[in-house]
């Protein structure tokens, strides 16, 4: 296996690399203001949420603002969203199994 470079579009949701990782889901998205991922349970892995553009609010047993800087690291079995609030919203998730 070698190292592989991906330049990212923008304002795209898509999946990234899945035919490079042996355990690695990673995806970017991009939400316009007021739509949100859908709540979703992480399971037996571990996401980390890197905000690349925008405002948004990343909703779980406690919801909290995210923008562009952000890094959330979501652990093993939370139910969480991310919505995009007054500006589009663009990040990348990482996931990982345990």
């Amino acid at each position: 296996m070698r190292p592989v470079l991906m330049k990212l579009e923008e304002r795209k949701s898509c999946p990234l690399l899945r035919e490079f990782t042996e355990v690695l889901m990673v995806g970017q998205v991009h939400l316009e203001p007021g739509e949100e991922c859908g709540a979703h349970d992480t399971g037996e892995h571990e996401e980390l949420i890197i905000v690349l553009n925008g405002k948004g609010e990343f909703v779980s047993d406690e919801s909290f603002p995210v923008e562009k800087g952000c890094l959330v690291y979501v652990p093993p079995r939370t139910r969480h969203n991310l919505r995009a609030m007054a500006s589009a919203l663009d990040y990348i998730y990482v996931v990982a199994s345990l």
